[in-house]
């Protein structure tokens, strides 16, 4: 994911990154990214260090990705009902997408 990430910084075709992780190895790419200018939002789960949290301009946690609908529970595993999207989740990452958006409506993650 860092040589992807670096050609891609160096490719200047992109505004800022998206690193989707609870791993403190790539602190140290975020920490280069922003210092190239990049934007950078991480998502991860909540064991997720700090310091790769702060080395992001804005964190996420998916923990509210993975909230299992009660009214699931009766007819699938918990695993399946981790697999799929509920309304509510839908709705949260379209908030999150409109309010990253810029005045043209493009949210670069």
């Amino acid at each position: 994911m860092i040589i992807d990430a670096m050609d891609i910084l160096y490719s200047e075709k992109v505004d800022g990154f998206c690193l989707v992780s609870s791993d403190s190895d790539f602190t140290r790419l975020a920490t280069r990214l922003r210092e190239a200018g990049m934007k950078v939002y991480g998502m991860g789960e909540k064991k997720t260090p700090n310091p790769f949290i702060v080395a992001c301009d804005k964190f996420i946690y998916i923990e509210v990705l993975k909230q299992i609908d009660t009214s699931d529970n009766d007819k699938k595993t918990k695993k399946d009902s981790l697999d799929i999207l509920t309304k509510k989740d839908i709705h949260l990452i379209s908030s999150t997408v409109s309010d990253l958006a810029d005045y043209d409506g493009w949210a670069f993650l």
